[in-house]
């Protein structure tokens, strides 16, 4: 991924951090701290900064415009859109999840809901207008408002904002509530039941960077899989070549390449690590939904545990719960709760559990060499009836 591209998880984190604290969510030294780590160890290698600080103003000037007029704001809320599909799978419903950075409730007694959505990426200006994502969070809000009865709730507009701080600020648009739901109707749901279902459902595929990339069905995609290995073999060639000119079975030295095929076979191999995480999804999909996969199984897996809210406060060196031993815990910043555990005293162990959040396990797709025990809970097949997609 592209430097701009690992920036953007940590932007949306700073960003999210910073508009708890505008609608009293997170304190500011809880802020300082989420700063901190973002700065230290960020989720995709590109680390916080000033500048970036500065650049997400825009978000949060936005959120702090809405929660003046006395709206009820959501910050980075799952959302599930419910598409039903059409033709043959008429009947059938797909589920697309995702997070919505920044929604604004319509005001007691109003009739307009708002959808924003953060663009930190500085390469490619994003159209708000009859933009397909931002609609889809709109599709997913409507159903979270929705009654038990499944009655969508008194909204008639929807606005959208693109936030775009790199590439010329926020751009808004505005539909009703009708035209949503004719576009879901009309264009995404044989959109998204041809791109499920292929050439059945009359669908011409057209595989491009652009095309490809927000896909669902990316890892079933025949046309993607022989453009991709078409790009393999013409690796494999380069191979060859070098093998018979120079008597050596692998590819030439990066700085032998001229710039052409340098940027040539970066792109190839680029395309054959985007197909092998494809793949990896759709094995995953396909065993959540009960289908054997041959040499792959479920296994049992962990998320790494967390701290609670409470946790720092009650682990401040010299407190009441761990006295001097406290100090330990703390590098900068207080140790995770991994490290924490291996460096207290067993004896005194224990006492971390009621700060520590330990996520229930689930399945995750893994050869069937891999050494983790095999899952033996609930079955996937009913745990993802319907296996969502995350939207970016």
């Amino acid at each position: 991924a592209t430097a701009a591209a690992r920036a953007g998880p940590t932007a949306h984190r700073a960003a999210a951090a910073a508009a708890g604290v505008l609608l009293g969510l997170l304190t500011h030294a809880g802020l300082d701290a989420a700063l901190l780590e973002l700065s230290t160890t960020p989720p995709t290698g590109e680390e916080y900064t000033e500048e970036m600080g500065e650049w997400i103003t825009e978000y949060t000037d936005l959120v702090k415009l809405y929660r003046d007029e006395g709206r009820e704001i959501m910050i980075e809320n799952r959302v599930t859109a419910a598409v039903p599909l059409v033709g043959a799978h008429d009947g059938e419903v797909y589920e697309a999840t995702g997070s919505a950075d920044f929604i604004a409730l319509p005001m007691p007694k109003g009739t307009d809901l708002v959808v924003g959505d953060l663009k930190y990426g500085n390469g490619v200006e994003v159209d708000v207008e009859e933009n397909s994502q931002a609609r889809i969070y709109a599709l997913g809000v409507l159903t979270l408002l929705a009654d038990d009865e499944g009655n969508l709730p008194d909204i008639d507009t929807i606005t959208y904002h693109i936030i775009q701080p790199r590439l010329g600020g926020t751009t808004t648009w505005s539909e009703s509530v009708d035209d949503l739901l004719d576009w879901r109707d009309e264009v995404l749901a044989p959109g998204l039941t041809a791109a499920l279902y292929g050439e059945e459902a009359g669908a011409e595929f057209v595989p491009t960077e652009s095309n490809c990339q927000f896909c669902p069905a990316r890892g079933v995609c025949n046309a993607l899989l022989q453009q991709r290995t078409e790009q393999a073999i013409e690796v494999f060639d380069v191979i060859l070549e070098t093998e018979v000119a120079e008597g050596e079975g692998s590819l030439p030295a990066a700085n032998l390449m001229d710039s052409a095929t340098l940027a040539g076979m970066l792109n190839k191999a680029t395309s054959l690590v985007k197909l092998q995480e494809d793949l990896k999804k759709e094995v995953q999909r396909r065993l959540h939904r009960g289908e054997q996969v041959p040499g792959y199984h479920l296994v049992s897996y962990t998320p790494r545990r967390t701290w609670k809210e409470a946790a720092e406060e009650a682990l401040a060196p010299g407190g009441d719960l761990l006295g001097d031993d406290a100090a330990a815990l703390w590098v900068e910043k207080l140790v995770t709760p991994t490290a924490a555990l291996k460096i207290l005293p067993k004896d005194k162990r224990g006492l971390l559990d009621a700060l520590i959040d330990v996520p229930d396990k689930r399945p995750v797709g893994a050869p069937v060499t891999d050494n983790r025990k095999a899952w033996d809970g609930k079955a996937p097949e009913d745990m993802f009836a319907i296996e969502p997609k995350e939207l970016p």
